[in-house]
């Protein structure tokens, strides 16, 4: 449940930040990137995820990002499209650079393998040193098929029944006898001492006429 709740917050947030709702464009307008899960998706199959990226100036060397989830697994390098700069699969992702002319738009396929059923965030960047955007998707996988969420689409969810306790295992809690609770100790009995002084007695103190003896 909280994988849930977490990746219906990363959904939230993406959609206030993307008024499309997929695309995401750098602060300046430099480059703007999109995401997307071809569907339909069926489980124990890959899944095709493109990624879309739109230059409005030249960039000699774009970076571009496809971060997922532990478990899930990237095919590549090899396979991939021409040209790409230091292209690279790692743990937790993959990446590669890019030129890319002013207008011009580029589009790549990945084919990703998923471990298991649930819950599956992506995300897609593209940046430089100077400017970055990035945008995200979220894959509910079950044993009928994959259904893809983009950051503008509310995720449904039924919360199921609390957990029970199942019969005998309920009788075996009650047939236990109650703790036997501890002795309440007697504290031992408190020694007062009182203290007693006799003051002494104020020295005497010569008359001003008298010799000191």
């Amino acid at each position: 449940m909280k994988r849930l709740f977490a990746h219906a917050l990363i959904l939230l947030l993406l959609a206030a930040c993307s008024p499309s709702g997929n695309e995401s464009c750098s602060e300046g307008g430099e480059v703007c990137i999109e995401l997307h899960a071809i569907e339909p998706i069926t489980y124990g199959e890959p899944v095709i995820v493109t990624i879309t990226v739109t230059s409005h100036r030249d960039i000699p060397e774009l970076g571009v990002s496809l971060y997922h989830e532990a478990g899930i697994v990237v095919e590549g390098p090899e396979g991939w499209e021409e040209g790409l700069l230091h292209p690279m699969v790692f743990t937790g992702g993959a990446s590669w650079g890019v030129a890319i002319d002013e207008n011009q738009t580029l589009v790549f396929t990945r084919t990703l393998h998923f471990p298991s059923r649930g819950y599956f965030t992506l995300v897609a960047a593209a940046s430089t040193l100077v400017f970055r955007t990035d945008t995200l998707l979220g894959v509910h996988l079950t044993e009928q098929g994959g259904t893809v969420y983009y950051a503008n689409t509310p995720i449904p969810y039924t919360p199921g029944p609390l957990p029970t306790t199942d019969p005998d295992t309920l009788a075996t809690v009650r047939a236990r006898p109650s703790p036997t609770p501890w002795p309440i100790l007697t504290p031992f009995p408190t020694n007062t001492v009182e203290i007693t002084s006799t003051p002494y007695p104020p020295p005497e103190i010569p008359p001003p006429d008298a010799p000191y003896p």
